[in-house]
């Protein structure tokens, strides 16, 4: 954390120096304020639609300028971000995205994690947005702001490309993860897993409603058996991970 930090830091400030040479360079003599506000990137938001404006101007950021530190404004409101208004707007802008009720992200494991809401775009959720929140969550920790976001561990396994196992997935449904362990056991028992009565398909809730979706083509007509009963656990961690 610290190598990073240091990293950052003196990244972030040789951003600045440069901004500020080139500031000067364009366009001369300025105000100091001006100054630091050019050098910047600037996040300009309404308290009151903080998501659409955070999607608007992170789509419009030129890559370039994300290494330079982050000035935040409220639209409306005078305070010069010094470091106060940026922490507020992470706090607000988080508090609304991982909302369950914004429909994002739902909690796991009692209420221990976040992860993705399988249901995001009936609740008119966008791709675009994660991509969005992804970048904001990348400027919250270059500019060494901490969120209180909490995802489980096998998140960052997939950002790196690794393969996500029963075992990881342990971690955010422990209890759905033995059954997949005894079901398993079954078999190599020498139980027959078909008196399960089980097929190819999940039942999830869906804002209060059981659905039931195939985890391959004509799911619901293929019953798992001591035959197929390994490609059937491997099915629901992909579906749950992916």
């Amino acid at each position: 954390n610290e190598v990073f930090h240091i990293e950052q830091t003196v990244k972030m400030e040789t951003q600045r120096m440069q901004a500020a040479r080139e500031e000067i360079f364009t366009h001369g003599f300025q105000s100091r304020e001006q100054i630091i506000r050019n050098i910047h990137l600037q996040l300009q938001v309404h308290r009151n639609n903080i998501v659409n404006d955070t999607v608007k101007e992170v789509n419009h950021m030129r890559d370039d300028h994300l290494n330079r530190p982050l000035m935040v404004s409220f639209i409306g409101e005078e305070a010069l971000d010094a470091g106060g208004v940026s922490r507020e707007y992470f706090q607000l802008l988080t508090e609304q995205l991982f909302s369950p009720d914004y429909g994002m992200f739902v909690f796991v494991k009692n209420k221990q994690y976040y992860w993705f809401s399988h249901f995001y775009d009936d609740v008119g959720v966008l791709p675009i947005q994660y991509k969005i929140l992804g970048t904001v969550v990348a400027l919250a920790v270059y500019n060494g702001i901490i969120l209180p976001i909490r995802f489980p561990l096998l998140l960052y396994k997939k950002i790196l490309g690794k393969k996500i196992t029963l075992t990881d997935l342990q971690e955010v449904d422990p209890e759905w993860a033995k059954s997949m362990h005894d079901m398993l056991d079954m078999k190599r028992k020498g139980q027959d897993v078909a008196d399960l009565y089980l097929n190819f398909t999940i039942t999830v809730d869906k804002f209060g409603a059981p659905i039931e979706i195939p985890l391959c083509p004509n799911g619901e007509n293929i019953d798992v058996t001591n035959y197929n009963v390994e490609e059937y656990v491997n099915r629901l961690v992909d579906w749950k991970a992916n």
